[in-house]
């Protein structure tokens, strides 16, 4: 439910990596005279409000600088938070970004793995993507329970999606006996308690510790998925689990390849690689005896 517009109003000259005083920000009003320049982490803090609104009124343009990330604490909900951009916006290479950015101007542009909850809107021109994840947020009416779930890096994971990287339900390659584990939280946005049931784990996958049964209003919990890699090879995998929230069933793939280690410790060139670089060489050796001194 969007929060009643506040009184709260900020000036703020500046945004950069060395106003410190920005780390933890509260419900509010911000007005930047001119662009705004995100670096590092900038942490949203809804102070435990029931519906806490963010509104960052940015002259000219925004950036954020490559893994950048804007999170989200205590009640603070990407549904009311908006950046109101003079010009252009654009998000740095895998930045994390939590809010609604709309240009006035210009357009909005995401970089290489930038992700964002959130909706881009361009009022004058275009919206520029590039391997990204959108997840629009969670606006709902009073007396629903909902479901959002991140991973442990606040990137958001859709219901059906595919396992990525960039949201950590790929694993990636690790060696055989190492530990593989990705973090998982469920927030509850709603306004009613979220009940969660009938975990089913497919594939080399099983949950480490336990699973939640309930998420109380806009709370959060977390749980642990463990993948197995005594055995190489690609690993795949589905998490699904029952919920009262609206479309019941929530479900995401998960990934990751385990590989043998060599003797060196650095994981094997594929054999294409191998092949290509011994043809380069055999070549070489060719052009060295055909040389006339």
């Amino acid at each position: 439910m969007p929060a009643p517009l506040t009184t709260r109003w900020h000036l703020c000259p500046a945004w950069t990596s060395a106003d410190r005083i920005w780390d933890f920000i509260t419900p509010g009003v911000y007005t930047f005279s001119s662009s705004a320049q995100l670096t590092g982490t900038r942490t949203l803090d809804g102070g435990g409000e029931e519906h806490p609104l963010f509104v960052f009124r940015i002259g000219t343009a925004l950036t954020t600088a490559s893994d950048s990330i804007v999170a989200l604490v205590n009640g603070a909900d990407a549904c009311n938070i908006f950046f109101v951009v003079g010009s252009a916006a654009t998000l740095g290479t895998d930045t994390i970004f939590n809010g609604n950015i709309i240009a006035d101007t210009e357009a909005i542009t995401l970089n290489t793995r930038a992700s964002i909850n959130g909706r881009l809107i361009s009022l004058g021109a275009a919206v520029t993507l590039d391997n990204n994840v959108i997840t629009a947020p969670f606006c709902l009416e009073v007396g629903n329970p909902a479901i959002f779930v991140t991973n442990d890096d606040g990137v958001p994971i859709p219901d059906g999606s595919p396992a990525t990287i960039v949201n950590g339900t790929d694993f990636g390659t690790v060696f055989v006996d190492d530990l593989a584990q990705q973090i998982f939280t469920i927030t509850n946005p709603g306004d009613e308690t979220l009940l969660l049931d009938g975990l089913d784990i497919t594939g080399d996958f099983t949950l480490i510790g336990l699973f939640p049964d309930s998420v109380a209003p806009g709370s959060s919990i977390d749980f642990t998925i463990g993948m197995d890699t005594t055995v190489p090879g690609i690993n795949l995998g589905t998490i699904t689990f029952d919920t009262n929230a609206p479309g019941g069933t929530f479900t995401f793939d998960v990934e990751g390849n385990v590989i043998i280690r060599q003797d060196n410790g650095a994981i094997p060139e594929p054999a294409s690689m191998v092949l290509l670089a011994t043809s380069m060489f055999a070549l070489s050796m060719r052009r060295r005896t055909n040389i006339v001194v």
